[in-house]
C-alpha cells in the first residue's frame, strides 16, 4: 500500500531507507493481545539500506539508549547517506523484507 502525505495527498518519499532488524518482544502492559511491542534498540544487528537505487546489505550498532545508531556496510564501514530524508524501519529479527 502506498503511504500518502495527509497534507499533499502525494506518496511519502525518502532519499535513504534503512531497515534495522531488532529483537521484538511483547510489552505486557495490559493491552489486549499484547498490542504493544518493544524492540531492542541498543546492541547490534543486521540492516538493509536502500540508497541511490542500490540495496546494500549491512549492520547497525548502538552503544547506549542515547548514543547514535551507526549503520555500516558489509565491510564494516559507516554508511555515508545521500543528503536528504532518511527513513528508518524496524523489522523483528525473524521478519521478512519484501521489496517491490
Amino acid at each position: 500500500a502506498v503511504h500518502l502525505d495527509k497534507n499533499t495527498n502525494k506518496p511519502l518519499t525518502a532519499k535513504n531507507i534503512v531497515v534495522l532488524y531488532q529483537v521484538e518482544s511483547a510489552a505486557n502492559d495490559g493491552y489486549e493481545n499484547n498490542a504493544h511491542l518493544l524492540y531492542d534498540t541498543v546492541g547490534s544487528g543486521d540492516a538493509v539500506i536502500f540508497m541511490d537505487g542500490k540495496e546494500i546489505e549491512g549492520s547497525w550498532s548502538k552503544k547506549s539508549r542515547t548514543a547514535k545508531t551507526v549503520v555500516m556496510d558489509a565491510d564494516g564501514e559507516e554508511i555515508e547517506f545521500t543528503r536528504g530524508k532518511i527513513w528508518f524501519h524496524i523489522l523483528p529479527t525473524e521478519g521478512v523484507l519484501d521489496v517491490k
